[in-house]
């Protein structure tokens, strides 16, 4: 994963490797995986930057799986509501509310 690209871009990558189509992205996120959470990497964000580390070389646990209904629901959700707003948060923790970079 290169500091230039976005979750859309990563996820095309990863089905066309896998033998996926990659025009399904969209069924699909990538969360990372940590010894106390999950983290859910947001659409459309720069996954190196949004990813939780301590350090650039530390290896990191990612996993790319189907969306559920409620993630899908969420996306809908926030292209009506955007309201102005620029900035997305990179990832939310699906153990918790609180946002983290």
């Amino acid at each position: 994963i290169r500091n230039d690209e976005r979750t859309t871009s990563v996820l095309k990558t990863i089905l066309d490797k896998f033998g996926l189509d990659p025009s399904t992205y969209e069924r699909y996120c990538i969360e990372q995986r940590l010894p106390d959470r999950k983290i859910l990497i947001l659409d459309h964000c720069n996954v190196f930057y949004a990813l939780a580390r301590s350090s650039d070389d530390e290896q990191v646990d990612l996993i790319v799986r189907e969306k559920t209904q409620k993630e899908f629901q969420t996306k809908s959700n926030n292209l009506m509501d955007s309201s102005g707003h620029n900035r997305t948060p990179s990832g939310y923790s699906t153990t918790s509310s609180i946002y983290s970079r």
